[in-house]
């Protein structure tokens, strides 16, 4: 059977936010850089993380009622339940890849932010599709929107590898979208976990 890999994205339709703008200004400095991410974090809300917080439209949200799902999206970066994170583990995760945070709502509950300190460098830009390939003026083109992986050559995704940040080829960046495969897909259904659609990156309709 052919191994598939698959872009996770979320579902919920609410915004997940800081309520302090500048902790963006600084996090965009870096663009998608995972390393910059987490010190960035540290930085500014040390051991404990953000409090995020849920937004419609910038209008920020105070029901209490909502129910968040396992899985939501703070800029690029997963925002997951405890019982999401334990899946993850179990598949290999290493622990270090999880800050924690919390959501200003779920009182008592933490979360984790899912920032792999690692990132898979396998993308044959000749081979791949983009959203689109963004001009930076002095630096290398920018592939932006990962929609079909194509490999290096003589590149095999490894087996025991089931949910990955993949680089961008020629810059100190990552793709905005989480790579996953069959076996974490399969388990994260399994699990009943909520909140994520799985998009096949061979070019077959999300799920």
């Amino acid at each position: 059977m052919t191994r598939s890999l698959w872009a996770i994205s979320p579902t919920f339709e609410l915004a997940v936010v800081v309520e302090d703008p500048g902790i963006y200004r600084e996090l965009n400095k870096g663009g998608i850089n995972p390393s910059i991410f987490r010190s960035t974090l540290s930085k500014a809300f040390g051991t404990d993380g953000p409090v995020l917080s849920l937004a419609d439209r910038k209008k920020f949200i105070t029901d209490k009622s909502i129910a968040v799902p396992d899985f939501v999206l703070w800029n690029w970066v997963p925002v997951l339940t405890e019982r999401a994170r334990k899946l993850m583990l179990a598949l290999g995760a290493p622990a270090e890849d999880f800050m924690p945070c919390c959501i200003d709502l779920e009182e008592g509950i933490t979360r984790s932010l899912h920032v792999p300190a690692m990132s898979v460098d396998c993308v044959d830009v000749r081979k791949s599709s983009f959203q689109m390939v963004l001009e930076v003026p002095d630096f290398p083109e920018l592939p932006v929107g990962l929609r079909q992986l194509g490999m290096m050559d003589g590149y095999s995704w490894p087996q025991e590898l089931h949910v990955a940040r993949v680089k961008v080829p020629k810059h100190d960046q990552v793709f905005a979208e989480l790579v996953v495969d069959d076996v974490l897909r399969a388990e994260w259904r399994g699990a009943g976990l909520t909140g994520a659609k799985f998009t096949s990156l061979t070019a077959q309709p999300a799920t």
